[in-house]
């Protein structure tokens, strides 16, 4: 599984445990989703991840892990502690010896015994053995609706509708390498984020809306909704929290053609 970085450079992806926007690089770097461009023989599909344990489950042996994690015993276990059942303090002993300078030297031993038994803390606390936990809370698939590169394995594409912004309202701005909608969508400012080739706008990476209160860097795919707001890159949305209806309708209108 390798992943190709934002800056061009070819990364391989330590697969021992994978997540659904981050990776670790088999040179122990941390990556996030917004950091890459692509991704190639993905790991993934078919996989998942233990709600509870962490493990990593392959889709078809849940069960088998469920059942290897009921039938560990008790021993080992964090959750089986010693508790104190009870404490005894015997009275003191005193030895009273002279040392070779004739000296008395007094020695007190103080022994106390306590009685300890062991118990499951987890059931205590939680009603059920930690064992158990893995089955009831199951297992986070890795889908192409919860994982972008599962979806889209070349990432976003730049879209390539560039000379139809000014035609959308949009005015190019030279000194910011971007293009700004006319008017103001309500408080919010609409822009058109662009990419560049040789010095030249070739299209749109994505726009972005933003306020005094939120800021959003959005696009629209196949009619879906997508923001890095809420992950470490794009993520599909339903809308964007805290917009306006009336400024997210007009926001589908003009970027979402």
């Amino acid at each position: 599984m390798k992943a190709l970085l934002n800056s061009g450079e070819w990364v391989n992806i330590d697969t021992s445990y994978l997540f659904h926007d981050q990776y670790n690089t088999e040179d122990g770097k941390r990556i996030f989703d917004k950091d890459i461009s692509r991704i190639v023989n993905d790991e993934r599909p078919g996989m998942g991840r233990c709600k509870y344990c962490g493990a990593m489950v392959k889709r078809g042996e849940e069960y088998k892990h469920f059942e290897e994690q009921e039938n560990k015993t008790c021993s080992g276990c964090f959750w089986y502690q010693d508790r104190l059942i009870s404490s005894t303090k015997h009275p003191p002993e005193v030895e009273r010896t002279t040392n070779e300078n004739g000296e008395l030297v007094t020695r007190k031993t103080v022994t106390t015994v306590s009685q300890y038994e062991k118990v499951c803390t987890y059931k205590e606390k939680y009603g059920e053995c930690t064992h158990k936990e893995c089955r009831r809370m199951g297992i986070d698939w890795f889908t192409p609706d919860n994982t972008f590169f599962l979806k889209y394995p070349d990432g976003f594409s730049s879209i390539p509708e560039i000379d139809k912004l000014e035609m959308r309202g949009f005015i190019f701005d030279n000194r910011r390498l971007n293009a700004e909608y006319h008017k103001k969508l309500g408080s919010y400012t609409l822009t058109a984020l662009l990419s560049y080739e040789n010095g030249k706008a070739t299209g749109i990476r994505a726009y972005k809306l933003y306020n005094c209160r939120r800021d959003y860097t959005f696009r629209f795919e196949n009619g879906e909704l997508f923001t890095d707001k809420y992950a470490f890159g794009f993520r599909k949305v339903k809308t964007m929290e805290g917009v306006p209806g009336s400024v997210m309708e007009a926001v589908k209108n003009i970027c979402g053609r």
